[in-house]
């Protein structure tokens, strides 16, 4: 069974509930010295990882599940750009149990 999701909740610009960020992330973002933009993308990317991780591991069957990006966020900043690699873009996957 193959899951297949199309997400726009992390697209810019970002929901106002990115702005809710724990302050694990936080934390990260100020170590690896993100600017707030690109922080609230990364924190709400990781809210969407974890949401993805609980429906899956719920499941009794669980799918192959492939999340992959299309390209890098348009920042229009060259900081919160320069976050992100323009030529790469990452990807994972989840096989079933």
């Amino acid at each position: 069974r193959l899951a297949y999701v199309v997400t726009l909740d992390t697209h810019l610009p970002l929901p106002s509930s990115a702005k809710n960020m724990s302050s694990d992330a936080a934390a990260m973002c100020e170590r690896e010295r993100l600017s707030e933009s690109a922080c609230e993308l990364v924190a709400q990317l990781g809210r969407l990882m974890n949401d993805l991780r609980d429906e899956v591991s719920s499941q009794e069957n669980t799918p192959f599940v492939a999340v992959v990006g299309d390209h890098a966020p348009p920042f229009l900043t060259e900081e919160s750009r320069s976050a992100f690699d323009s030529r790469e873009v990452p990807y994972f996957l989840l096989e079933p149990r």
